[in-house]
């Protein structure tokens, strides 16, 4: 079961509680989901469909605070690098068309972390931003969706989720329908780098190579890269660095070893 950690954080400005209303009108009236840039965050400068060309007349909806987000983010905060599960739930009793957009960004509004993996949902503003699909947006009283995220590099501080979603009784106008807003804020863990090595994706290319070798994903500091033939004899050792001359090996199967105090990672290549 996904674990929750949540900070909500509601203006209720009437000014500001406006802007959301019309940000996810925008996100509902656009079926297939939202256009991008509609979730009233620092990243899109205040932009709501009532300062462009506006798509819908002015709702009588009503909004409220929503535990919306979820995720299997623990509570001492995300690992740089690691791929995390995110579960955005809408729920009013008689609804049955729910749309919704996501974004995540840092304490001064860049964006922060990417979206992925997912068939039930769009993925927008290369990794940035999700929202709903027109053939995953009905219900009956509540609508789920799922979706990876992966967590920036390290120093990237704590992570806002800034969520909005419409859950609308489908009857041809804004008449009885609810405006959700919710906001998760995150921390990044407080780890070193023998820790970010367990964690890191780490991938070494090109493979096959016949000159250097490139070490791809971990972004902390290690105390070592070793060499191995196929038969688990050393062949060389030295200090590490994100690229290796490998030029001088024969032909083969080889073996990378990148050493962190007590943990190492390993990795396979082949020499041509």
């Amino acid at each position: 079961m996904l674990k929750m950690k949540r900070r909500v954080m509601v203006n209720k400005s009437p000014v500001l509680s406006l802007i959301f209303l019309w940000i996810v009108i925008i996100i509902l009236a656009n079926s297939s989901g939202s256009p991008g840039g509609y979730t009233g965050s620092k990243s899109d400068n205040g932009t709501t469909c009532a300062s462009g060309s506006g798509c819908h007349t002015s709702p009588s909806s009503t909004i409220t605070s929503s535990d919306m987000i979820s995720t299997d983010i623990p509570i001492s905060g995300y690992i740089p690098g690691k791929q995390y599960t995110v579960v955005i739930k809408a729920a009013k009793s008689g609804i049955t068309k729910f749309g919704f957009e996501i974004t995540s960004e840092d304490s001064l509004g860049n964006s922060e972390g990417t979206f992925s993996n997912s068939s039930e949902v769009n993925i927008k503003s290369n990794g940035k931003r999700v929202t709903h699909k027109s053939s995953n947006n009905s219900g009956s009283g509540s609508k789920s969706w799922t979706f990876s995220w992966t967590a920036p590099v390290k120093g990237s501080g704590s992570i806002h989720f800034f969520a909005a979603a419409l859950v609308a009784n489908n009857n041809g106008n804004t008449s009885g329908d609810n405006v959700l807003i919710d906001t998760l804020s995150i921390a990044e863990a407080s780890i070193s780098s023998t820790d970010l090595l367990n964690y890191a994706k780490i991938t070494i290319y090109p493979n096959p190579t016949s000159k250097q070798l490139t070490i791809s994903g971990y972004t902390g500091a290690a105390d070592y890269t070793a060499v191995f033939n196929s038969t688990g004899n050393l062949v060389f050792k030295e200090n590490y660095s994100t690229t290796l001359d490998i030029a001088h090996l024969e032909a083969g199967v080889y073996y990378l070893k990148i050493v962190s105090g007590y943990t190492s990672v390993t990795r396979s290549f082949i020499k041509k």
